[in-house]
């Protein structure tokens, strides 16, 4: 997902975070190329057209959740895009890479315990 918008973003580090261990991430934008920690993670043989310069509407709600929070997030602060909608679900998932005996990685996706809504109330 975080690929797909990058036109729509310009060459820019549009999202990262920070466990409270230090590790964390950082994801850059240039044309033709999806960075993570300045490591490339995606190249397009045929990048789309620059598009930062369009108005963009960012539509969410509480069924909003995993990385499509973290496309709401990285329209944060963008010249030129409105937000509306609700809170979203507040289920922070991703992958996780784990290096493998032979030096190659397998990435996995997992959940963080959540046990809320969005409205801070307990699920049951």
């Amino acid at each position: 997902m975080l690929a797909a918008i990058g036109p729509l973003l310009g060459p820019v580090t549009f999202l990262s975070y920070q466990r409270r261990s230090g590790w964390g991430a950082q994801f850059t934008y240039q044309p033709g190329r999806l960075l993570n920690s300045g490591v490339p993670t995606m190249d397009f043989p045929s990048s789309p057209e620059d598009s930062s310069g369009v108005p963009v509407a960012v539509v969410h709600d509480e069924r909003t959740a995993s990385a499509a929070e973290g496309v709401a997030v990285a329209f944060r602060g963008r010249q030129r895009t409105r937000t509306v909608g609700s809170a979203t679900a507040g289920v922070p998932t991703g992958n996780v890479l784990r290096m493998l005996a032979d030096g190659s990685c397998w990435r996995s996706p997992c959940q963080w315990p959540w046990t809320g809504k969005a409205d801070g109330t307990q699920q049951r």
